[in-house]
């Protein structure tokens, strides 16, 4: 008869499946069913095979009771809303260049639903610039960026917001689709307004590790496209990929890529490398 391991009431003790079949190895021995909510395992095949490849159980039958399970769900509950003087700092791969920057990024103000982001990359001359972006995350207003007296970035504001943060609702299978307007920071003020598609998709739950530790993530898709009112028009396509930690209400890792009329105009990575959740 198989023991009864009820791991719910130490959930949040547990970061990776590891640590759960290590704890009811060394704790049982032989059999056990381990009784634990849905969030705290990434996938109930992956368990069982990290059980045989990387504790060597060899005995043991190690069952795996989802309660209210829902595909790939982490659970809304165990998200964290980051307050001010939280920070994340990460490592920056420009994949075209083969350059590396750090780049940091604050929570400076929480204004009702508005987060304002203080962003600094260290060892470059254009300094902080502040972000604001809703509660998932979503920029509502990017600035403008100058080097060395060079506008190289026209601040832009987008209605209602960028399609770019965490899609809702939190769970696998969720998507969104979504037509925004950017107008961009001229001389006489906001103007130049421009039709975006975007479309968001939560697509797994992956154990991600990085230079900050190992994390339990959602990830998710974001594709946005827009077309210029030049003529002939072009079009700009820009496909993200983020890793989404909502034990730190941030993201852990990101891709983009940027092409224009099908070339390949940017291309980075980031890495979170350290980080402070208040």
């Amino acid at each position: 008869m198989a023991k009864i391991v009820d791991l719910r009431p130490e959930q949040q003790s547990f970061p990776s499946c590891r640590t759960i079949l290590a704890t009811v190895e060394s704790k049982y021995g032989g059999e056990a069913a381990i009784l634990c909510t849905c969030h705290m395992l990434d996938a109930a095949g992956r368990i069982l095979m990290r059980g045989v490849q990387d504790l060597k159980i060899e005995s043991a039958m190690i069952m795996v009771c989802l309660l209210a399970f829902q595909p790939g769900a982490l659970g809304e509950e165990q998200r964290v809303h980051a307050q001010v003087g939280s920070f994340w700092n990460y490592e920056v791969a420009d994949q075209i260049k083969g350059t590396k920057a750090i780049m940091e990024e604050t929570l400076s103000e929480v204004n009702g639903d508005q987060l304002v982001l203080r962003t600094n990359r260290r060892g470059q001359a254009a300094g902080q610039t502040l972000w604001v972006h809703d509660k998932s995350w979503n920029v509502i207003e990017a600035p403008s960026v100058s080097v060395s007296g060079l506008l190289i970035q026209r601040g832009v504001k987008f209605q209602p917001n960028n399609g770019q943060g965490v899609p809702e609702p939190l769970e696998v299978g969720s998507k969104s689709k979504k037509k925004i307007t950017s107008s961009r920071l001229l001389a006489s003020g906001w103007s130049d307004p421009r039709p975006m598609m975007v479309e968001a998709t939560i697509v797994s739950i992956e154990t991600t590790s990085t230079q900050a530790g190992e994390f339990e993530t959602y990830r998710f898709e974001v594709t946005s496209t827009n077309e210029s009112p030049t003529q002939p028009p072009s079009v700009t396509t820009s496909k993200n990929v983020y890793w989404f930690s909502p034990q730190i209400d941030h993201w852990v890792r990101a891709e983009h890529e940027v092409r224009t009329d099908e070339h390949v105009i940017a291309k980075n990575s980031s890495e979170l490398i350290g980080y402070q959740v208040k």
